[in-house]
């Protein structure tokens, strides 16, 4: 294949995850922006949605270990990622439309589920890609998703407000159909050469505990996680709080999503010129800076203007963690390292923590709350500077798949 028939390839590849991407973070604005609000509106207390945020914890810790082991061992992407599509959208309309305690508990655990798996399904899809043709731009495939939520944000808070929830069922569907086509128009990444299928479970789970870089990063990711979870928690009650509703919210949300979309989309250029370390220990800084900023304000304009933190938090966390592991992880462990990492730190905190949140803002109030819990975002910036690797590291004899089948 020569040079401009590959750069073509790269290119339909990047327009398809670009849809593919637009098409999730579009549903997954009423699931992972809207939905606090959502159990608000329906007479839910900080106790309530802290008890049922934390049924998604507890299944988050077999999904998707499970899902990420599941598309390493047979890497059939436009299979699995299809599947997650139907699901979301199915429980997405479900819980729209009858949302009793137990179809809440039901699309909690299902449906936001099968949303984290997708989210990192495509990371590992990407990134399996990316490996594959170098050319491949994750920051530039990502971004494309940003700037779809920040426009679509604003206009599904409006239309919850005026019309109703209903809407995110028939968003859903439309934008599934979308993502259906997009699974179809890509390919799946390759098999070594003289594999058929992926390494066994045994084999990834030892590889991964002995990969020191990737344990490093799973730590202080999941540090720094609990005082994300207690953010994104109860966002929706900070702006309740504050006077605000949905609409307030998806205008909020709009404007982290462009500021997320500039960052990303000159993510490259950030890790090259600080280094991936220096831009992970910043990034876990600013968790801690956007938690607390909140909190110090009491009217909507001046929760508007702490979304400039999401600069130097989720905008640069969020690409530097398949950008991490697509560096120190072998490509045949990726979905399983990610998924992993996705499951200790939300899914396990969340199971772990949810219902401390709750019981914690219900007593001492959510602004307070969440100044105590951003003192762990703290102590994951110190602790991964002190034992994350530098930049100039590669993956050692120790960490390599040949370490794996000797352990």
């Amino acid at each position: 294949m020569d040079k401009k028939e590959k750069n073509l390839r790269v290119g339909q590849e990047e327009k398809w995850f670009s849809v593919f991407l637009i098409c999730f973070w579009i549903t997954a604005f009423f699931s992972e922006g809207a939905y606090a609000s959502y159990l608000t509106s329906l007479g839910y207390g900080e106790a309530l949605i802290g008890r049922v945020m934390s049924s998604l914890g507890l299944a988050s810790l077999f999904f998707m270990p499970a899902g990420g082991y599941i598309a390493d061992r047979f890497s059939n992407y436009r299979m699995l990622t299809s599947v997650c599509v139907c699901i979301i959208a199915a429980m997405i309309w479900l819980v729209c439309w009858k949302p009793t305690v137990a179809v809440v508990y039901l699309f909690t655990v299902i449906g936001i589920g099968a949303s984290r798996v997708l989210e990192g399904f495509l990371d590992s899809w990407i990134g399996k890609m990316s490996k594959e043709e170098k050319e491949l731009d994750y920051g530039r495939i990502r971004s494309s998703g940003s700037i779809a939520y920040a426009v679509s944000a604003p206009i599904l808070g409006r239309l919850f407000s005026r019309v109703g929830y209903i809407t995110a069922g028939f968003t859903a569907i439309i934008m599934a159909v979308l993502s259906l086509v997009a699974a179809y128009k890509l390919r799946n990444p390759e098999f070594r050469k003289g594999e058929e299928k992926g390494p066994s479970l045994r084999r990834t789970v030892r590889y991964l505990l002995g990969n020191r870089k990737y344990m490093a990063f799973l730590i202080c990711i999941m540090l720094m996680n609990v005082t994300a979870q207690s953010f994104y928690g109860f966002i929706g009650v900070l702006v309740e709080n504050i006077g605000g509703d949905v609409e307030n919210l998806g205008i909020y949300y709009f404007i982290l999503a462009f500021l997320e979309f500039l960052v990303v989309r000159n993510y490259s250029k950030i890790i090259g010129k600080i280094g991936i370390k220096n831009t992970i220990v910043l990034s876990m800084v600013g968790t801690a800076i956007k938690s607390v900023a909140p909190t110090m304000v009491h009217s909507m304009a001046g929760f508007y203007c702490c979304a400039a933190t999401q600069c130097i938090s989720f905008a640069l966390s969020m690409p530097s963690n398949p950008v991490y592991q697509a560096r120190y992880v072998e490509k045949e462990y990726l979905s399983t390292g990610l998924l992993v990492t996705t499951t200790c730190s939300t899914g396990l905190i969340s199971f772990l923590l949810s219902a401390t949140y709750g019981r914690i803002a219900e007593r001492i109030g959510v602004a307070h709350m969440l100044r105590w819990f951003s003192l762990f975002a703290l102590a994951a910036a110190a602790l991964f500077w002190l034992i994350g690797p530098k930049d100039e590291e590669m993956m050692s004899s120790g960490e390599t798949e040949e370490s794996a089948e000797n352990i």
